[in-house]
């Protein structure tokens, strides 16, 4: 017993070290960003505080997407499996049902003691890999797809018209971030 103890106490030490100096993970998944912030180097984009953040931290500069749909690339890099004729291959995609079983990287991150949230769209459903998130994924309903009126108003009028389409495919406007 006195040597299990002072051995026990160590570990029980150890343990509590190794979890303190654990560094914080930030991932930020964004659609459609390609290398255009200061960081890489982009000279007509202002983005000061990601620039900042890039530079204390892992800024990865030999990464490419495997697939040219947003959902499948996002299960693609959060399975850490290559997409396939049958695998990724749609927006609509989904992680759990093209790759049952996987581990992915949030379910990683939260069996290893991380708390693990989901601020916007991570995977294309927000019950995709649900048991991989700490609580459950932020959409916020509150937030106008379009914020130009323009945009806003030609896509009220297409679903009222009861038209397929969304709205414009993409919107420059100009507003205040917060």
């Amino acid at each position: 017993m006195k040597r299990f103890l002072p051995g026990l106490l160590c570990l029980l030490w150890m343990s509590t070290a190794s979890a303190a100096d654990r560094p914080n993970v930030l991932f930020i998944a964004v659609d459609d960003l390609r290398p255009e912030l200061g960081c890489y180097g982009a000279q007509h984009i202002q983005s000061p505080n990601i620039d900042r953040l890039a530079s204390s931290g892992v800024l990865f500069e030999q990464a490419f997407c495997m697939v040219p749909t947003c959902g499948a690339s996002r299960a693609s890099m959060m399975t850490g499996i290559r997409p396939a004729r049958k695998r990724f291959v749609s927006y609509l995609t989904r992680a759990d049902e093209d790759a049952p079983g996987t581990l992915t990287l949030n379910t990683q991150f939260r069996q290893n003691g991380y708390y693990t949230v989901s601020l916007g769209k991570v995977f294309h459903h927000a019950t995709d890999n649900a048991i991989g998130w700490s609580e459950p994924g932020l959409r916020p309903n509150d937030v106008p797809w379009y914020r130009d009126p323009a945009n806003a108003k030609l896509h009220e009028q297409q679903q009222k018209k009861g038209a397929r389409t969304r709205g414009p495919a993409w919107e420059s406007a100009d507003v205040p971030d917060d």
